[in-house]
C-alpha cells in the first residue's frame, strides 16, 4: 500500500525516504509488488527464516497475533505462496525506481522544514 498515504506528511516523507534507504543495502533485497497484479494468498506479514541446517520455518502475523509455523508440511505451502509472489513482483531495481517516484510525487506535498 505504498500510494496509501500516512494523514501526516511528514511520517509518509519518513517512510518513503527509510524503504529506499533499506533498499540500497547489499543484505536487502526489497520487492514491491504492484497494486495491479491483483489478489494473493498471503494476506499477512509473511517470513521465512531459513536455517543452516537445511531446514526452514515460517512467522505469520496480523494485527493481532503472530504464529510460528515450524512442520515442513505446513511450511512449504506459505514458502509456494511466498515465491509465487515474488514472481509478479518488481525487481528489486524497478522497485526502488517505484519508491523513489512514489517519493517525487509526494515531494510537492512537503511542508518545508523551517529553522527553529
Amino acid at each position: 500500500m505504498l500510494r496509501r498515504k500516512a494523514r501526516d506528511p511528514q511520517t509518509w516523507t519518513a517512510q518513503l525516504e527509510h524503504l529506499i534507504e533499506t533498499a540500497q543495502k547489499p543484505d536487502v533485497s526489497l520487492h514491491v509488488v504492484p497494486f495491479g497484479t491483483g489478489p494473493h494468498h498471503i494476506r499477512s506479514c509473511l517470513e521465512l527464516i531459513f536455517f543452516q541446517d537445511g531446514h526452514t520455518v515460517a512467522y505469520t502475523q496480523s494485527s493481532w497475533s503472530g504464529h510460528l509455523v515450524e512442520e515442513p508440511e505446513d511450511v512449504e505451502p506459505l514458502r509456494l505462496a511466498y515465491d509465487l509472489l515474488r514472481d509478479t513482483a518488481l525487481t528489486p531495481t524497478d522497485s526502488l525506481t517505484f519508491l523513489r517516484t512514489a517519493l517525487a510525487e509526494h515531494a510537492p506535498q512537503r511542508q518545508p522544514t523551517l529553522p527553529a
